[in-house]
C-alpha cells in the first residue's frame, strides 16, 4: 500500500504543469511598464526585494528623497518589502572599503585636473574671436574663469560631502536593512555548493551574474564574482518560502546577465512632460528570460520585474506618488546642451512674469553662505561712508588702494589668483575706501585689456557670495563705479569685461546699498543709463517694429527694450550697424538682435523677457544699426 501511494504521488508530480521558457517577442512600452508595475504593487503577493546598487545609490540621496520612497514602501506593508542577506552583506563591505568616500574623492580629484587643465589648454585661444560670438574677449575670458572657477568649487563641494554627511545618510540606510533584513540563513546554506555551481551556470552563460565571471581578487580580497548568484539563490528560497506569485528587484545593474538584452530603447513622447525630463533612456528593464523562467520553476513565482532609480523615480512621478526629491535625484542627471538650457532659462523669466505682472523678479531670500574670512575693522558700510568711498574712488591717487594695485597686478610676474592675496595685511588693513577704490581700479585697468586684471575681476565676483558681508559690499560698489562711471560723468553706454555678470548678482543683499548709492548719483547728475540696476531685475520686454517685404518675409525697422528705443535707421557708424555686429549677416532672429543690443548698451541679458517673437527670422538693411553711445544717456527731469 506504502508503495503504491509513493507511486502514486510520483506520478501526481510528474504530471505537474512544467513552466515554458518563453522569449518576448513584442517591444514593450512606457505605459506597458508602468501599468505592470501599479498592479505589482498592489497584489499582496508581490514581494520586492532590494539590491546593493540600490542601496548605494539611496546613500547619496537626500533625507527627503529617502522619506520618499519610505513613505511608499511603508503603505505597502512592511512583511512583502526585503533586503536579503547578501546585499546587506555586500553594502556593510562597500561601508567598511570605503567605497562612497572613495568615489566621491575621486570624482573631485577630476574635476579640480579637468579645470586647471581646460584653462590651461584653452588660454592661448580666449584672445582671438570666433564667427558668430558677440561676446567680447574680455566678456568670454571672465566667463571661462567664473565657469572653471565654479568646477573648482564643486569638487570642493564633493569632498565635503563625505566628512559632512556620509555617516548620517550611511545610518538611514542601516536602519532600513535592520528594518526590512530577510529573516533566513539559506545564505550560509548556498555557500557550500557556490563555486561548483557558480563554474557551470557561467560557462553556459545562464543568468544571474556571468558578466563578473572576470572578477579578480583586489589586494588579497576575496572577487565576489559569484555575488549577484548567491544574491539570486536568497530571492529563490526566499520568495518559495513566503508563496510570493510576483517579484519585483529594484536594481540599478543594467548587465544582460540580469536584463534582457538587445532589446531597443523606448519611443519618447516630447509632449509627456515626465517622459520628456530626460532626454534619453536606457531600454525598459525587462528580466531576462532565463532568470523568469528559473524563477517559476524553482519558487512558483509567475512575474519577476526589474526597476532601477530613473524608472522607479519616473513610475512615481506619472502614478502620483510624493516624490520630487527622489525624482531630481534619479532622473534630473544630464546636463542640457547650451542652446537648451538658454531657453528653459527664458522660458522660466516668462512664466515668472506671467504670474507676478509688475512685481519684481528674482527677489533672492538666500541666507549667505558661509564666509572666507572676517571684515577687517576698517570697513564700515553705513550709507554715509560708502558715498564718500564712491567719490574718492574717481580720483588717481590713492596710497592704499594703490599699493594693492601694485601687489595684486603691477608686481604680480607670476599672475597669481586674486584669493592668494587676501589674507595679506594689505587687506586686512583696508577700509571702505580703499576696497571700493580697488575694485573700480580693478574693473579700469580690466577695460584697458589688461589680462590679469580681467581675471581677478571674475574671481571676485566668482566668490563673492563666500565674502563678508561688508567686503563684498565695497567691492561690488567698486565695480559698479568702474561699469557705469569715467571719473564723476556716466560712461555711455555703461561697460566692462564683467558687466553682465555684475548684473546677474543685483538681487544679492550685498548689492542693495551700493546700487542706491550708483543710482543716487544719476540723481545728482540729473542723467542715467538706459537701464539702472535695480534689485528687482524686472523683466524687460522686448518690442519689435517690422514690416513686410517680398515672399512673406519681414524687415526689421525698430526695437525697443524696456520701452526705449534701441536701433537707428540710418546710423552712419559702419561699426554701429547690424550688419557689422553679426558678422556680416542680412538676417538673424529677433532675440540675436535683442542680446547683442543689450550687450553693447548696458541691458542685462538675463532679464529679457521672453515671446514666440523673439524666435522671428527678420531681415535688415545696410543701414540700420544700434544707437549712437551719445544717445544712452537719459535726462533724468528736475
Amino acid at each position: 500500500m506504502r508503495g503504491k501511494h509513493k507511486r502514486f504521488v510520483a506520478a501526481k508530480e510528474i504530471k505537474r504543469p512544467l513552466p515554458k521558457l518563453t522569449i518576448p517577442t513584442d517591444v514593450q512600452t512606457f505605459e506597458d511598464y508602468f501599468a505592470r508595475l501599479q498592479i505589482l504593487q498592489s497584489r499582496s503577493d508581490t514581494h520586492i526585494y532590494f539590491d546593493t546598487s540600490f542601496l548605494v545609490w539611496l546613500t547619496g540621496v537626500s533625507s527627503d528623497g529617502r522619506a520618499e520612497l519610505l513613505s511608499w514602501l511603508h503603505a505597502l506593508g512592511r512583511s512583502r518589502i526585503h533586503i536579503p542577506v547578501w546585499a546587506a552583506h555586500e553594502y556593510f563591505r562597500h561601508h567598511v572599503t570605503g567605497l562612497i568616500s572613495n568615489q566621491l574623492q575621486e570624482v573631485a580629484g577630476n574635476l579640480r585636473t579637468a579645470a586647471n587643465d581646460s584653462y590651461a589648454a584653452l588660454r592661448p585661444y580666449l584672445d582671438t574671436p570666433v564667427r558668430g560670438e558677440h561676446r567680447s574677449l574680455a566678456e568670454i575670458h571672465t566667463n571661462v574663469r567664473k565657469t572653471l572657477i565654479d568646477v573648482k568649487r564643486l569638487a570642493g563641494f564633493a569632498s565635503k560631502w563625505s566628512t559632512e554627511h556620509y555617516q548620517s545618510h550611511v545610518n538611514d540606510v542601516f536602519k532600513m536593512i535592520n528594518d526590512y533584513g530577510v529573516q533566513s540563513g539559506s545564505v550560509f546554506d548556498n555557500l557550500h555548493d557556490i563555486e561548483i555551481l557558480e563554474k557551470s551556470r557561467y560557462t553556459g552563460r545562464i543568468p544571474p551574474g556571468f558578466k563578473d565571471k572576470k572578477k579578480k581578487e583586489r589586494d588579497g580580497v576575496g572577487s565576489n564574482s559569484f555575488g549577484d548568484l548567491e544574491f539570486w539563490r536568497e530571492i529563490l528560497r526566499h520568495s518559495k518560502d513566503v508563496r510570493a506569485k510576483s517579484v519585483i528587484i529594484l536594481s540599478n545593474d543594467r548587465k544582460n546577465d540580469w536584463l534582457m538584452g538587445a532589446q531597443p530603447a523606448p519611443t519618447i513622447d516630447r509632449e509627456d512632460e515626465v517622459i520628456a525630463a530626460k532626454r534619453s533612456w536606457n531600454p525598459i528593464p525587462r528580466a531576462h528570460p532565463m532568470l523568469l523562467f528559473e524563477a517559476h520553476a524553482s519558487a512558483g513565482v509567475e512575474e519577476l520585474v526589474l526597476t532601477d532609480t530613473v524608472y522607479l523615480a519616473t513610475y512615481f512621478k506619472k502614478a502620483g506618488i510624493p516624490c520630487q526629491s527622489f525624482f531630481n535625484a534619479a532622473v534630473d542627471v544630464e546636463l542640457p546642451e547650451p542652446s537648451e538650457f538658454d531657453k528653459d532659462v527664458r522660458k522660466g523669466l516668462k512664466a515668472t512674469a506671467a504670474m507676478v505682472g509688475s512685481e519684481p523678479r528674482g527677489k533672492s531670500d538666500d541666507i549667505r553662505a558661509g564666509t572666507l574670512f572676517k571684515d577687517g575693522p576698517n570697513v564700515l558700510v553705513a550709507p554715509l561712508k560708502l558715498n564718500l568711498a564712491f567719490t574718492t574712488s574717481g580720483k588717481l591717487e590713492h596710497p592704499p588702494g594703490n599699493a594693492l594695485v601694485k601687489a595684486v597686478l603691477d608686481e604680480n610676474t607670476e599672475a597669481r589668483g586674486i584669493i592668494n592675496f587676501l589674507q595679506l595685511e594689505l587687506f586686512k588693513a583696508a577700509d571702505t575706501g580703499t576696497l571700493v577704490w580697488l575694485a573700480r581700479a580693478l574693473v579700469s585697468r580690466s577695460q584697458a585689456g589688461d589680462s590679469l586684471a580681467v581675471a581677478h575681476c571674475s574671481d571676485l565676483l566668482g566668490m563673492i557670495d563666500e565674502l563678508p558681508s561688508g567686503t563684498a559690499t565695497c567691492l561690488y560698489l567698486g565695480f559698479l563705479a568702474g561699469a557705469y562711471f569715467d571719473g564723476d560723468d556716466l560712461r555711455a553706454p555703461p561697460s566692462a569685461p564683467i558687466f553682465q555678470s555684475l548684473l546677474s548678482l543685483q538681487d544679492r543683499p550685498f548689492a542693495a546699498q551700493p546700487i542706491a548709492v550708483i543710482t543716487g548719483r544719476f540723481r545728482k547728475l540729473h542723467k542715467k543709463p538706459l537701464y539702472s540696476p535695480d534689485p528687482a531685475m524686472p523683466a524687460l520686454p522686448v518690442t519689435v517694429q517690422l514690416k513686410d517685404v517680398s515672399g512673406g518675409r519681414s524687415s526689421i525697422f525698430g526695437l525697443q527694450i524696456g520701452g526705449l528705443g534701441v536701433l537707428d535707421a540710418t546710423q552712419s557708424e559702419e561699426e554701429l550697424t547690424l550688419s557689422h555686429l553679426l558678422d556680416g549677416q542680412a538676417s538673424a532672429t529677433v532675440r540675436s538682435i535683442a542680446e547683442r543690443a543689450s550687450q553693447l548698451l548696458g541691458f542685462p541679458v538675463a532679464q529679457l523677457l521672453n515671446t514666440a517673437e523673439l524666435d522671428r527670422v527678420v531681415e535688415f538693411s545696410p543701414t540700420i544699426g544700434l544707437i549712437a553711445p551719445s544717445e544712452t544717456v537719459l535726462l533724468i527731469d528736475e
